[in-house]
Order: C-alpha cells, then structure tokens, then sequence
C-alpha cells in the first residue's frame, strides 16, 4: 500500500495531548432500545447480564451477540453498546450522531441485523464519515441464500465483512473477540480459534453458492460451519468480495499509526527544545522514526519485513520525505501487506518395496 500521509504540527496542542485510537475497541449498536449514559454515549457492558438487566430477553439478538462476544478465549472486557429506537432512526443517522460526540472512540462496529436494508445503512454512514470505520455484519438466521448473496453484492465495501448463518449464535461477535489483540498482536482472521459454536449448518452445495468454489469468499459472503466435529470458518473476503479483510483492517490501522505517531515524534521533539529542523537531516529524523513504526508491524508479521524478498529492486517497506518546512511535513510511504496461510491440505504418498 503506498498513501500520503500530511502531519500538520501547527494544528496539534503543545500540550502532547495526542493519543492513538484503541483499534481492539468494538461498539454494538442497535435500533430495539434506547442504550446510552446521560451523555448519550455508549454503555461499557461487561457481562451477559448487563445487557439483561436493561432489558433485553435472552433470545434477543443483542443479547446473543454479546454472549458470544464474552464467550471467546481469552474473554474480553468489556463491548461498548448504544441504542437508539427513535422509530424513524436510520442506523446512517444513528451512527452519524455518535460520530460527532464521540468521533474515533471506537474502531470495530458491529450492527444488529433484523433486516437486509441495516446493512446498507450502516454502509452508507462509512462513506459518508471523514473517520475510518470498520464494520462486522451477521446476516439473520432467517436471511434466504439470496438475500445474503444480495447483501455484499449491492454494498461492495472493503472495510466490512458479512457472516451468513443459519444459527442463533455470535459468531460475528466470538470472531471479533478471538482476534481483538489484533494492534499489538497477530494478523487477525487468519488463525481463528472460535470458542463454544456450533457453526452452521449448511450443505456443501449451500456452502459453494454462498461463497463461491474457493475456501475464501469470492462473493463477498462468509460463513461459520462444522466440519468432522471442527468448527471452521469459510472466510477472509470483504463485502466487495475482492480485499483480504486483513488488508482492510490493516490499511486503516498502519495509517493511523503513521499520521499520529509522526506528529507526535515532531511535537514532542519541539516541546523538548530539540526543534525538527528543515534541513535535510530533519527529513532524516522523521523518516527514521517511521521506518521504526512500520518496523513493528513488520516485525508482528502485519506487513512484509525488510529482509523479505518481494521483487527485484522493491523494498519491504520505505518512508520518505517529500516536502518539509516550518509549517508541516509531507511523508509518503510505502509497505506490502503479508498474508497468511489458513488451512493445510495433506498430500500421503505410501511406497512399497517388493509389495511390503
């Protein structure tokens, strides 16, 4: 991936008071009940029974999402819920709001499906916000083949994903959860280890309609099933049915790092006196500090690493500084996504000598 990246130092406070977003935070919202604090803002729920006690029955699909979310291994904390069930509230308008009152608190959203258009709405408020999203989908266990095949194919995004199920279970949300340690941590969706599923139930000819003749989608659809006591995971593609979700997830992440860790390095070298000049060896400072944040996600196996051979004269990764002065840096960089192998196929060839 190759992006421009401008760190704007006149616009950050003095004051150092950059952070880096939590990119393992997940937010579920919902249109069934209003959830908020009375700041309208999200709820931390940390239990099952939370969720419960504000109503909800245990055959709801808030409550079976979040059961499964604290059902995976190693459980997490806590999922960050808000609803909204203002009738006339689209899950665009909804999610624009808390856009605006809480903007980059949360990275992973997942939304209560009931209907094919809540996709699409959801769909609709990542286009439309100036901050990166990323949204997890479960289609519901009544959804026909057709409606989940229609789903991806009218909301070709690569930063969202689409589970079709035939099951009142979370396997979106004990997907999310296994893999929440994604920044720092391992490549996500590529070594799922799904905890207390059953999977779906669909037939080998269900399974090759709804994600294709290869083990990862070429529809966009991706599905949870059970094979020789196994659960196993048919997955990998974005809704546009063409990105690794990885590489999405990645995307966003690397520069977000980028852009806030290089701005900070550049505030907190001025607020300490040892002001980045601009001469060439300012350019020098900040493209060594970020060879060394994408140094770590080469390191976790997240982008290639320098030593890697990806083509004749091509660089795992490199960062350059193509315009600096008082006012800001201009820096472009450059890395190369690292996938993953996600099943192994066993090839026995017996010999025989003499018919022993």
């Amino acid at each position: 991936m190759s992006r421009n990246a401008i760190v704007n130092v006149s616009a950050i406070n003095a004051a150092l008071s950059l952070t880096m977003r939590d990119f393992t935070s997940v937010l579920l919202v919902t249109k069934s009940k209003k959830i908020a604090t009375s700041d309208n803002l999200p709820k931390a729920i940390t239990s099952t029974k939370e969720l419960i006690d504000l109503g909800f029955t245990e055959n709801d699909k808030e409550v079976i999402l979040v059961r499964d979310y604290f059902g995976a291994s190693t459980k997490p904390d806590y999922i960050w819920v808000y609803g909204d069930d203002t009738a006339s509230l689209t899950y665009t308008q909804i999610l624009q709001g808390l856009d605006s009152r809480w903007r980059s608190k949360w990275f992973y959203t997942v939304v209560t499906v009931s209907e094919e258009n809540d996709v699409k709405e959801a769909v609709d408020f990542g286009k439309g916000t100036s901050t990166d999203y990323v949204f997890l989908f479960q289609g519901a266990s009544n959804f026909t083949k057709e409606i989940n095949l229609k789903i991806p194919k009218e909301n070709k995004v690569e930063n969202s994903l689409y589970i079709a199920t035939d099951k009142n279970e979370g396997q979106i949300t004990n997907l999310i959860a296994t893999i929440r340690n994604f920044f720092p941590g391992s490549v996500p969706f590529s070594s799922i280890k799904l905890n207390g599923l059953t999977g779906s139930g669909y037939s080998l000819s269900e399974i090759l309609e709804l994600v294709g003749p290869q083990r990862e989608s070429s529809t966009g659809v991706n599905i949870v099933t059970e094979e020789d006591q196994i659960v196993m995971p048919y997955y990998g593609k974005s809704m546009n049915g063409i990105t690794w979700f990885d590489y999405a997830v990645a995307k966003i992440a690397i520069d977000e790092y980028m852009r806030v860790g290089l701005t900070k390095y550049i505030v907190e070298k001025n607020t300490a006196g040892e002001k980045i000049t601009t001469k060439p060896i300012g350019g020098q400072l900040i493209a060594s500090e970020g060879t060394s944040i994408l140094r770590e996600f080469a390191r976790r196996g997240i982008i290639y690493d320098i030593d890697d051979i990806i083509d004749e004269n091509t660089s795992a990764y490199s960062v350059e500084v193509v315009k600096i002065s008082n006012r800001e840096a201009e820096i472009k960089y450059n890395c190369w996504f690292q996938g993953a192998i996600i099943k192994s196929k066993v090839q026995v060839l017996l010999k025989s000598k003499d018919g022993n």
